[in-house]
């Protein structure tokens, strides 16, 4: 089960990251979003925060929490940074 601690710190970080793209919470917000996620665990809700930190680039919404891909966390897996090797060639 998610803890509050878990949560809070998970909200804070979205703050953080889209406070000027218009990302708020209040209490009443808080409250409703916690109750949908309260049977996350503490790592399933984390992971989720951390992918829509990577992959988000617009307020986030609950929705976009629990459409969190998880089986691609890192978004770099795949790409190809050989490129880099040769310096500026």
């Amino acid at each position: 089960m998610l803890t509050l601690k878990i949560f809070k710190d998970g909200v804070k970080r979205l703050e953080l990251e889209f406070k000027e793209k218009g990302f708020t919470m209040n209490k009443e917000k808080a409250a409703q979003w916690y109750e949908y996620m309260k049977d996350m665990s503490d790592d399933e809700f984390t992971k989720r925060i951390d992918w829509v930190l990577k992959n988000i680039s617009y307020s986030p919404s609950m929705a976009d929490i629990f459409k969190a891909d998880l089986s691609s966390n890192n978004t770099w897996k795949d790409f190809d940074f050989s490129f880099l090797e040769g310096g500026d060639e």
